[in-house]
């Protein structure tokens, strides 16, 4: 008997609808499952290999399906606030595993829509009127002005800060050079000098 073939003995008994995986009958089917995995043509889409199997949720028996929903973790690596859900169809009288929809979960509440326009406008006012403030430091009698970003923009997340601090950039470096104030980058520094007065 094949690993699929053993799994549908387990389960065709079971009538149709959820299976609840702390059940006796879950553990058995879930560790069915995974013994078959390997044995089903399609099991590799999207790198899924057995071990991930842990993370099934939903499992379901729809004669001659199984049915779960697995929820992958990829786009956290690169910062990403969402987890994308697969969920699968196993066919076990054809021996074929295939994702039949994808979708996706948020794993963290979503940052707040930043202004990086008016941010910008506003630090440009407050330099304007040679006051100080947390975002910037102030050199040569006020003839530079060094920015400190990380004080205007925190980090929220990989992608969501990286975004905010490049429309920010953006929009600050042409604000200053309108105001006459000449952009000199210093590695990954912003600094401005007075046009008419700098070093």
């Amino acid at each position: 008997m094949t690993e699929t073939e053993a799994l549908l003995e387990i389960v065709k008994t079971h009538p149709e609808g959820p299976i609840d995986r702390k059940s006796g009958l879950g553990k058995q089917v879930f560790d069915g499952l995974v013994k078959a995995w390997p044995k089903l043509q399609g099991f590799d889409d999207q790198n899924t290999l057995a071990e991930k199997l842990y993370r099934a949720e939903k499992l379901a028996w729809t004669p001659p399906l199984i049915t779960f929903c697995l929820e992958r973790h990829g786009g956290t690596v690169n910062g990403s606030t969402r987890a994308f859900l697969h969920f699968w169809e196993v066919d076990l009288k054809k021996c074929v595993a295939r994702i039949a929809c994808q979708t996706h979960r948020q794993l963290e509440k979503t940052a707040k829509r930043l202004d990086c326009e008016a941010l910008a406008r506003d630090i440009v006012a407050i330099i304007a009127s040679g006051k100080n403030h947390d975002g910037f430091v102030w050199e040569d009698a006020k003839q530079t002005v060094t920015m400190n970003i990380s004080k205007l923009i925190p980090d929220v997340g990989q992608q969501t800060t990286s975004g905010r601090r490049k429309r920010f950039r953006i929009a600050f470096i042409r604000m200053m050079e309108e105001q006459g104030w000449e952009f000199r980058p210093k590695g990954n520094v912003m600094r401005f000098f007075r046009a008419n007065g700098g070093t």
